[in-house]
């Protein structure tokens, strides 16, 4: 089988300049969409990211709306 490595961002949250931290993270659907396509396709699919750590999720991005767009199908 094929391999494929997925690369995430390590940031989980951001400092505005006002000096609040907010979560941040992937964006569920831009790693889950292509992920089905890969999976689809005959990849095994690994993920790393920078600083080797669990990648964290925005939390805004957990959400069922951003599915339900044309690209999202597979």
């Amino acid at each position: 089988m094929r391999k494929v490595l997925v690369i995430t961002s390590s940031a989980s949250d951001l400092q505005l300049k006002n000096g609040k931290k907010v979560a941040t993270g992937f964006f569920l659907s831009e790693l889950v969409v292509p992920v089905q396509k890969l999976r689809a396709a005959g990849f095994e699919v690994h993920y790393a990211n920078p600083l080797g750590e669990e990648p964290a999720l925005d939390p805004f991005s957990d959400r069922s709306a951003w599915f339900k767009f044309k690209y999202a199908e597979v």
